[in-house]
């Protein structure tokens, strides 16, 4: 324990603005990592989330551990010592979280309860001798080797810790468990015997008082299991307040309740989804209950004394209170460390003979428990609140039920057997009264199988909690990390999946998987190595260059060695010349201004989409459909870009002669007319929401084949545009190129075949692509004076032919004196494009 100089420290330093129980709460409810939500920037709180994470692996491991309780104990001061703060006040947490710890040992055999206090002893340095050799051994064995200071590093890894504990402790604390059940088999052959419920179904009246006493039960049978008083629906276990007792009578030896105040029931903490829980029981006709009554005068606010305890206790006890008085602070730390001190040195016991031995000690009650050692659950927590007595921490005592197992049907039991006592404290730092269960280990209630796992063999949930629970739970930890990779993955998104989710009022998780998509498709290679999208990028720059021709623009006069070149001033040469001057100043330099060509003025794309079942197929390791769409959104967006370019140059908007690139997406799930998707209309825009209902459409399979209904559309939509354009009194100037594509033969192949002679009669460029050698027979359909057909042999060089056919149709862009600049670049440009995979 901390030195009394280093707690006054501790007060000038902490306790003026903060109690130490609540400094430790703080530590320990990792607060930080809680607040990673809050974070905004993606390495810190990947950070935190990766901790996270490892933390609950952590957790998930001791679960399935023998040596689980140890796994939360070095979890718990690992976090205290990563905690920054002055020496004395770490020496001070670590005794109060040590205090709060101690309480773990109910659910442990007895040589697991020696280890385990033998560490919180080594750790706050509270004396304690061990009971078994085995546990000797193994303290020596921690502490020379440096391994206890290991577990209890806080930059030691857990999972290193988790390996560790894995081969040296879980084989210590399985064997010591063995070894336990052997002397427990030894003492029930002796006579010891495991309480067995009484078959009494009804329960029990209502009571005045509560009389401790340490009463033995007959041994339950082989097979034999209890008759329910109360049965629950579904199952809840853990602790059942049935009433409290707020007076003790030294003269009876009783408990009594000085007034009664009604309260309304509440589950454990994180167990909400229960609050439709049924507990059912028979009644007793004639037994007297408590029920609820309305009053009309409330008292409210902390408990005005303890319970007058007039008790005598030994002198190791008196000094051990003297020494929590003094180095403890508050109700809560002092009522931990009494709890601590309660279960360390009473030893569980249901003799009846100490019943006379303690009523009848001359020194006091307390006093002859102090003395012999051997207390229940009730027995032991009078002890305690006669101890919180003597510190001034109000204390109540309370007795109910602990329930902790379902049967097969799914359902809990509360019985005669499962009678338990408690203590409640007066928190004055929360203003309520709070759980501390003083009950020395060995109850066999914290470790029956039948009590604990019921029937069926399977826990259940409820509240089991008490002062050992520090820290955040198993589930709020799975929240947390939960909670955490979905704020994590919102920080890591890109600014165009911020926008893109922005543009289309989508969820950002969609906006990243189309614009990973996007990403993957603006990959796609060429045969050299070089991307397809710089490839297009080199050929529409050319082709914007290309549109600009040039005409003579004179300026001057000009010397030779100015740049002048041609003579203009004839006068002023001569006179020069007469003058004796080398290099007059007479001549004119030929400059170049843009002029725009009379060409095409509009480049009009069509993709023609197959949905039909098939295109779920994998073919050549590719998922046809998704081959499908990573090309359209390869070539759409590259095709933008030439639009955005043109409109940047100025091309786009130039009277008479101007370029723009319009696209359109239609695709067929049969062959109706509502089974037709128009995923993006013709125009010159590639938008965020079109980005998204092509994600949405082209992965939504039909059934049927619908290339006939698609290009009667085409034809329609190209045959009102001539229309539309020759009624202003121009003359229709696009270039157009329709590219449909099928995994099969079309359902009317000759329809097909006269369609597309009739879009190539418009001067549109039909090119049919059949996918795969499944659609060989697309290749013949379309191949018709006016358009041709080709068979995709490898389904993953789909993006590359059709933007082939595409830089095909483009290169017709160019004016004729302009495209002799680019030829060994376009030559080069075109053969890079000349990639097997198609017929």
């Amino acid at each position: 324990m901390p030195k009394a100089r280093d707690f006054e420290i501790l007060k000038s330093l902490d306790t003026k603005t903060e109690p130490l129980s609540q400094k430790l709460d703080d530590i320990l409810s990792k607060r930080q990592l809680f607040g990673a939500l809050q974070i905004e920037e993606y390495e810190s709180a990947k950070d935190q989330y990766d901790r996270v994470r490892a933390l609950n692996d952590w957790r998930q491991r001791g679960s399935t551990s023998p040596a689980r309780s140890f796994y939360r104990l070095f979890e718990e001061f690992s976090e205290l010592g990563a905690a920054r703060m002055p020496q004395s006040a770490r020496s001070a947490l670590a005794g109060l979280l040590a205090d709060r710890l101690s309480a773990t040992v109910r659910q442990l055999s007895p040589r697991a309860t020696d280890l385990f206090r033998g560490i919180l002893s080594q750790v706050d340095g509270t004396p304690y001798e061990p009971r078994f050799e085995m546990t000797k051994g193994k303290l020596a064995e921690l502490s020379e080797s440096g391994d206890l200071q290991y577990l209890l590093n806080p930059r030691a890894p857990l999972a290193s810790k988790t390996e560790y504990l894995t081969k040296r402790f879980d084989n210590y604390i399985a064997g010591a468990n063995v070894l336990d059940e052997r002397d427990r088999t030894k003492e029930q052959e002796q006579g010891e015997v495991r309480e067995k419920p009484s078959d009494d179904p009804i329960p029990p009246p209502a009571r005045e008082e509560s009389e401790p006493s340490m009463d033995e039960m007959s041994r339950l049978e082989k097979g034999e299991k209890p008759t329910a008083i109360w049965k629950i629906n579904p199952a809840y276990g853990g602790y059942f307040r049935e009433q409290s007792f707020d007076t003790w009578d030294p003269e009876r030896k009783v408990w009594k309740q000085s007034d009664y105040a009604y309260e309304e029931d509440k589950l454990g903490q994180g167990n909400a989804e229960n609050d439709s829980i049924t507990i059912s029981a028979n009644v007793q006709r004639g037994a007297w209950t408590r029920v609820k009554s309305e009053a009309s005068r409330l008292k409210i606010g902390a408990p005005e004394a303890s319970a007058a305890f007039p008790e005598r206790f030994t002198e190791d006890t008196e000094r051990v209170i003297a020494e929590i008085e003094k180095t403890k602070q508050g109700n809560r730390a002092r009522g931990f460390a009494l709890a601590r001190y309660v279960m360390q040195r009473l030893q569980y016991s249901n003799e009846s003979q100490f019943n006379n031995t303690y009523r009848s000690d001359p020194n006091g009650y307390c006093f002859a428990i102090d003395t012999h050692k051997k207390a229940d659950c009730d027995v032991g927590n009078t002890y305690f609140a006669a101890l919180c007595a003597r510190l001034g921490v109000p204390a109540r005592h309370v007795v109910g039920h602990m329930v902790k197992g379902k049967n097969e049907k799914g359902t809990s039991m509360i019985h005669s057997g499962t009678g338990h006592a408690w203590s409640e404290i007066w928190d004055d730092q929360a203003r309520e009264w709070m759980r501390v269960d003083a009950t020395p280990p060995g109850d066999p209630i914290f470790n029956s199988q039948i009590d604990q796992e019921g029937e069926g063999g399977e826990s259940a949930p409820g509240d089991y909690g008490g002062q050992e629970d520090v820290g955040p739970t198993d589930e709020q930890l799975q929240k947390l990390e939960e909670e955490l990779a979905k704020h994590v993955e919102e920080l890591s998104y890109t600014p165009e999946e911020r926008a893109l989710a922005e543009e289309a009022k989508i969820e950002l998780s969609e906006a990243r998987d189309i614009a990973r998509e996007i990403a993957q498709a603006e990959d796609a290679r060429l045969k050299d190595g070089r991307k397809v999208t710089n490839a297009l990028s080199q050929l529409f720059d050319m082709i914007v260059d290309s549109r600009l021709s040039f005409e003579s623009e004179y300026s001057g006069p000009l010397r030779r060695r100015e740049g002048g070149e041609r003579i203009d001033d004839i006068v002023a040469q001569h006179i020069g010349a007469v003058s004796g001057e080398q290099d007059p100043r007479s001549r004119i330099k030929e400059t170049e201004t843009p002029k725009e060509e009379q060409l095409f003025g509009g480049f009009d794309v069509w993709f023609i989409d197959d949905k039909s079942g098939s295109m779920s197929q994998t073919v050549d390791g590719a998922v046809k459909w998704k081959t499908q769409r990573t090309m359209n959104y390869l070539l759409l967006s590259a095709l933008h870009r030439f639009q955005e370019k043109l409109v940047r140059s100025g091309v786009a908007a130039l009277p008479g002669s101007s370029l723009d690139v319009r696209t359109e997406v239609l695709s067929f799930r049969g062959g109706g007319v509502k089974e037709l998707d128009v995923d993006k209309p013709l125009s010159p825009r590639f938008e965020a929401a079109e980005k998204v209902t092509l994600w949405r459409s082209l992965g939504n399979q039909g059934s049927g084949n619908g290339d006939v209904q698609a290009l009667q559309t085409v034809l329609r939509e190209i045959k009102e545009d001539i229309k539309a354009t020759e009624a202003g009194g121009k003359k229709d100037n696009r270039l157009r190129i329709v590219l449909p594509m099928s995994d099969g033969e079309p359902d009317d192949p000759a329809r097909v075949h006269a369609l597309a002679e009739e879009l190539g009669n418009t001067g549109a460029v039909v090119v049919g692509l059949g996918l795969t050698d499944a659609a060989k027979s697309v290749k013949q359909i379309y191949t018709t004076p006016k358009s041709r057909g080709e068979t995709v042999k490898d389904l993953n060089h789909l993006p590359v032919i059709v933007a082939r056919h595409i830089v095909s149709e483009a290169l017709k862009l160019f004016p004729d004196k302009g495209k002799g600049r680019f030829e060994y670049a376009l030559k080069a440009l075109v053969g890079g494009f000349q990639e097997a995979g198609s017929a």
